[in-house]
């Protein structure tokens, strides 16, 4: 009897899920049409925001590297375990999207996304959004004064994979769990071990 009301309630939180991913979908596709001027905005965060990271890890390094005597080391070995936990990321997230092969939203709903994309690519989860937020999050754990900027950026390039309609809600909230766990993770376990 338990596993019955189990199996019940499963499928009700499905069919919430995707009552909500759909939802979410269509009011930024809506959006999309109404507040044109954001679409060049979120297109490009969409398409360059990991590009922004690399970017401030250089600046993060070169501010170590000129201003604080002796921590270019460790700003070399908290950007390698930021660039180590994206790839972790990256690898988990790809083989989870094979196997599950979630459809995209604009595939689904048929509409026109803000950047092209392949639409045999899977949706779930999201590939940019855990590759940010393990960025962002390892960032933010070696580098404490920049967790605001780090974690913001991590979170936009996140919503304009969701605005461009490349993906649902969930992909991105899973996408974004899966990076901040694994930067966490990695994070503590290199931290001790070094």
């Amino acid at each position: 009897m338990l596993w019955v009301r189990m199996s019940v309630s499963m499928m009700k939180a499905r069919s919430w899920i995707s009552r909500l991913d759909r939802r979410a979908a269509e009011l930024l596709a809506t959006a999309r049409h109404r507040h044109k001027v954001w679409n060049t905005v979120f297109r490009l965060l969409a398409r360059f925001g990991p590009l922004l990271f690399f970017t401030e890890m250089a600046g993060l390094l070169a501010w170590t590297l000129l201003s604080v005597q002796g921590a270019f080391g460790a700003a070399c070995f908290a950007v390698s375990t930021a660039v180590a936990s994206a790839l972790c990321t990256k690898i988990i997230v790809d083989l989870l999207a094979d196997h599950l092969k979630r459809t995209r939203p604009f595939v689904s709903l048929g509409y026109e996304p803000l950047i092209d994309k392949n639409p045999q690519d899977p949706s779930f989860p999201s590939n940019h959004a855990g590759g940010a937020f393990a960025l962002g999050t390892s960032l933010a754990l070696s580098f404490p004064h920049s967790a605001p900027l780090t974690l913001t950026l991590a979170l936009l390039i996140a919503f304009a994979r969701l605005y461009a309609g490349l993906h649902y809600l969930t992909d991105v909230a899973v996408g974004a769990a899966m990076g901040s766990l694994v930067a966490a993770f990695l994070w503590l376990l290199l931290n001790r071990v070094v």
